[in-house]
Formats: structure tokens, C-alpha cells, sequence
């Protein structure tokens, strides 16, 4: 499990990841790992914002963040 600390610090794409995105979903191919993932619903959208710049989390953060971490697909800014 994630070091509730790492939470408090900004995020930022992966690098190596290609996006694609449409109205409501996002494509993305992690080069790193060579996975390929369709996100939708909230997390396209953070995903989308995360990519425009890098966004620290709330008090709280929820399951969604911690999954695309587990995916590779965001981490802590300056890392």
C-alpha cells in the first residue's frame, strides 16, 4: 500500500504514455510497460487534468487515485 504521505506532494503523468482522447473516454499505452488502457467517467477526467498540469490531491484521496498509480500511469511530481 501507498505511503499516505506520497498523497500530499503533486502528481504528474508517467512518462512514456501516449494518450488518445475522445468525448467521454481516454486510450492510454504505457511504453514503459506496454499496457494499454481505456479509462472513462472520472478517470479520463483526471487524468486529462493531470496531464495539463501537475495537481496535488485532497486531504483524502480515493480509490481511483490509488489504481492509477497501481497502473503506471500517475506518480508523484519530481520524482
Amino acid at each position: 500500500m501507498a505511503d499516505a504521505n506520497a498523497f500530499n506532494h503533486p502528481l504528474h503523468l508517467t512518462p512514456d504514455l501516449y494518450l488518445r482522447h475522445w468525448d467521454t473516454e481516454t486510450l492510454v499505452f504505457n511504453a514503459a510497460s506496454g499496457d494499454t488502457h481505456l479509462l472513462c467517467g472520472p478517470a479520463a477526467q483526471l487524468l486529462r487534468a493531470i496531464e495539463t498540469q501537475s495537481r496535488s490531491l485532497p486531504d483524502d484521496p480515493d480509490t481511483l487515485i490509488t489504481k492509477l498509480r497501481g497502473l503506471g500511469l500517475i506518480e508523484q511530481a519530481g520524482s
